[in-house]
């Protein structure tokens, strides 16, 4: 059965409120002896042509090797289980794999829709009707773990949006209030159903490319630099942490693990850097088959590694 299609049973979603909570005074609701790691198998990736899904191959090959040594000490504790995770959000998901890959009883399946907002994911009707789609994956069944990743289209086009299309007055803080306000609440029904929910902050923005699709998305150059934009993403982090913790939801970003200090301004490190406005190895499907020969991927290694820290 195609993993995409596959709806699986449990108890669904329900419309209870969960309890209140605030910020700045705005209502937030509330080992076993470790197997050889050999015979890693990889899913298919049901892309669209046979000659991409060969490409895909290629690099899930690498994958899979570099899994391997990499990974493997994080999963001590986990290789005996059967475990599935589903990841949701934009295409910046894709830091963790392209699609879905299987790892012994580890399944990991990437549900991503390109250019999903938060803000239209915590709506029940929307343009790209995410949450309904979400919401056929979420149930009881304790084997599963749900990671979303949200914001980043929010905090980089939909704000600019805003501010310069619909010529509205508005300010970053108390717009991360408001989507993250948003966002906790819809968590916190889905912690009603499975506890196993993980939430992923923002990545930095990789500014030259960025720049150049954001002017190209407004149809309009504006002047925007990398250190507000980096501090804006940074800013949603902080105030998204901080909810998380409170609400009892795990929370984790890979700001250290992918950024340095240069010349006084917090950037993406050059191994992420990828091709297009994505880390490298998330790029758009074009891009990343057009620079595969280029692109190790470490990316997916670095956030994978860091994700199965927090499978308990």
């Amino acid at each position: 059965m195609d993993c995409k299609n596959k709806k699986p049973p449990g108890k669904q979603l329900n419309n209870k409120k969960p309890c209140g909570k605030t910020y700045n005074n705005k209502p937030i609701t509330k080992a076993p002896v470790a197997k050889p790691i050999t015979n890693l198998k990889i899913a298919n990736p049901n892309s669209t042509t046979l000659e991409e899904r060969k490409i895909i191959n290629k690099m899930n090959n690498k994958i899979k090797n570099k899994i391997i040594d990499k990974i493997k000490n994080n999963l001590i504790n986990l290789i005996d289980r059967k475990i599935n995770i589903y990841i949701f959000g934009c295409s910046h998901t894709k830091c963790f794999i392209r699609d879905s890959i299987n790892i012994y009883n580890i399944n990991i399946y990437n549900k991503f829709i390109s250019g999903a907002s938060l803000l239209g994911f915590t709506r029940t009707e929307s343009k790209l009707d995410y949450q309904n789609i979400i919401n056929n994956y979420i149930t009881n069944d304790n084997t599963n773990y749900y990671l979303f990743k949200f914001g980043q289209v929010d905090i980089e086009y939909v704000y600019y949006y805003k501010l310069y299309i619909l010529k509205q007055e508005i300010k970053m803080e108390e717009y991360c209030i408001d989507l993250i306000n948003k966002y906790i609440r819809l968590l916190l029904k889905y912690k009603t159903i499975n506890n196993n929910i993980i939430v992923c902050g923002l990545n930095l923005c990789n500014f030259k490319s960025y720049i150049l699709n954001l002017n190209n998305h407004l149809n309009m150059k504006i002047e925007v630099n990398e250190n507000d934009v980096n501090s804006n993403l940074l800013l949603f982090n902080k105030i998204l942490q901080k909810e998380c913790e409170q609400n009892n939801i795990i929370y984790f970003d890979l700001i250290k693990e992918t950024t340095e200090i240069n010349k006084g301004i917090i950037r993406i490190k050059n191994e992420f850097i990828g091709y297009d406005y994505h880390y490298k190895g998330a790029e758009s499907k074009t891009t990343y088959i057009q620079y595969l020969d280029k692109n190790d991927s470490n990316t997916h290694f670095v956030f994978l590694n860091k994700l199965f820290k927090f499978i308990k």
